[in-house]
């Protein structure tokens, strides 16, 4: 087994491995369950190849084949990603990622641009994630939600990892109001059910954003004087915590 990996990563792919095996579509991925127990032996370039397999096999079929093939395999893999809905990892290499799962979804926005399932996903390595689409078409979905935090929390955290280095947030005061906006609107659609450690967040954003649009240089004196702290526990880059009580992500 490679030596970078944690005990819980190989205790998943046993999991998934079993899962696959023992399900109904096993013969849909006998070349992909074959590249998982490669990758649990520790075989990793054999474990590649058989994935290259796996990706010859689909890559010309029909798109409703191609979909129904990975639309299932999400649903069998997806709770044992490393953080949904992005953490996808060991379980798909790049040649599956690349050469079947991106261009599958792509396809499929194109063919059903209201279906959420299309958009909650990112895709080429995050740089395309339209999460915020799915949200749109079903705000009241807490799968929306989930991936939507995920998203807009990714893009805060980034805005303000230097924050309190060098006193500056790296987004512009328009930029740096419409995520903020975009967070409100998904903390209004989870409504009642937002925790408190969400509202204590919103609140801090809100006189960061509202001092932005005085100064755009060093933030840090005018933080000082007006007594801005940041919470204790700012959920950004946890979206369960946006959540008093853990939303179903899964349906099954």
């Amino acid at each position: 087994m490679d030596d970078y990996w944690r005990k819980d990563s190989y205790d998943r792919l046993e999991i998934v491995l079993e899962n696959l095996a023992k399900s109904a579509q096993a013969d849909l991925f006998s070349d992909y369950i074959h590249y998982l127990d490669l990758r649990r032996r520790g075989l990793r370039k054999q474990a590649l190849a058989s994935a290259e397999k796996f990706v010859c096999f689909y890559k010309n079929d029909p798109f409703e084949i191609r979909q129904r093939v990975f639309w299932e395999l999400f649903r069998c893999t997806e709770p044992y990603w490393d953080s949904w809905p992005a953490g996808r990892g060991w379980l798909f290499p790049g040649n599956i990622e690349q050469k079947l799962v991106s261009p599958m979804f792509e396809e499929w926005r194109q063919r059903e641009p209201k279906n959420v399932n299309a958009w909650l996903y990112p895709l080429h390595g995050q740089l395309e994630w339209r999460s915020d689409i799915a949200f749109m078409l079903e705000p009241n979905n807490p799968r929306c939600q989930f991936a939507e935090l995920t998203r807009i929390g990714a893009a805060i955290g980034f805005a303000l990892h230097e924050l309190d280095h060098i006193g500056f947030i790296l987004a512009s005061p328009d930029e740096f109001s419409e995520v903020i906006s975009a967070l409100v609107a998904v903390a209004e659609a989870i409504g009642p059910d937002l925790s408190d450690v969400a509202h204590e967040t919103l609140v801090w954003l809100h006189a960061l954003r509202d001092i932005l649009t005085e100064d755009d240089g060093d933030l840090r004196p005018l933080i000082r004087a007006r007594g801005i702290k940041q919470p204790e526990i700012t959920p950004l880059y946890m979206p369960l915590l946006w959540f008093r009580h853990t939303p179903q992500l899964w349906s099954y």
